[in-house]
């Protein structure tokens, strides 16, 4: 069976987002918690498949959560077995790129979605998908490809550098980052939404590690 981990803040609208996960048969739910401190303790002993979480908690913002755990091996969350999907309060919330560079995989939009779609996107999540925003993929962009650094030196070596953007990637980002949607993208490419969706998840993937890197070597 399905685990999941819920860490919300302790509102209606969060209970309503716990119930509608809870009545899904193949998934056993634990929670929810509302601090940062208890979801650490839970994670410590309590390893669920998917962690879904509000951007901010009662004591402090899930990215803190989020950079300490990893979860709990000193690697990105992503490769700690546990899936992250964090609930927004917005497509534009300041937070949500600091939860997605400190290891979460998705986002849901609580402003606009319904329970109906944060099943959807929790069963995407689980499955290796991710969402992206258009702000979001301009981000990414700057991140991997800062204008002022770039040279045919620099992408030669982002070319051989696990944690560079393939050409692929860096072709999709640009669609994306215009408004383009996954769908339409997929159907152009010939290939299934997931397929783009789980190339999405890499990107986030190599985002995380290329933050843990720089990190390590500051320290």
């Amino acid at each position: 069976m399905t685990s999941l981990l819920v860490a919300v803040q302790d509102t209606p609208d969060s209970a309503r987002w716990v119930q509608a996960l809870r009545g899904q048969a193949h998934w056993l739910v634990q929670g929810p918690v509302h601090s940062l401190a208890d979801t650490r303790e839970l994670m410590r002993h309590y390893r669920p498949d998917l962690l879904v979480a509000d951007l901010w908690l009662h004591d402090g913002p899930l990215g803190e959560a989020l950079r300490p755990l990893n979860l709990g091996s000193g690697l990105p969350t992503a490769m700690s077995g546990c899936h992250v999907l964090t609930l927004s309060p917005g497509a534009t919330h300041p937070l949500l790129l600091d939860a997605l560079q400190s290891g979460a995989d998705s986002y849901f939009d609580t402003s606009t979605g319904s329970t109906q779609e944060l099943i959807a996107l929790a069963s995407e999540t689980l499955a290796g998908g991710a969402r992206i925003a258009p702000w979001i993929a301009r981000q990414m962009l700057d991140h991997f490809d800062p204008r002022e650094r770039r040279s045919r030196r620099a992408h030669f070596e982002d070319l051989v550098n696990p944690l560079g953007l393939t050409l692929a990637e860096r072709d999709l980002l640009r669609h994306l980052a215009v408004g383009e949607n996954l769908q339409d993208l997929a159907r152009a490419e010939g290939v299934r939404p997931r397929d783009l969706a789980a190339r999405v998840r890499l990107i986030y993937r190599k985002m995380q590690w290329s933050e843990r890197a720089g990190q390590l070597a500051l320290s």
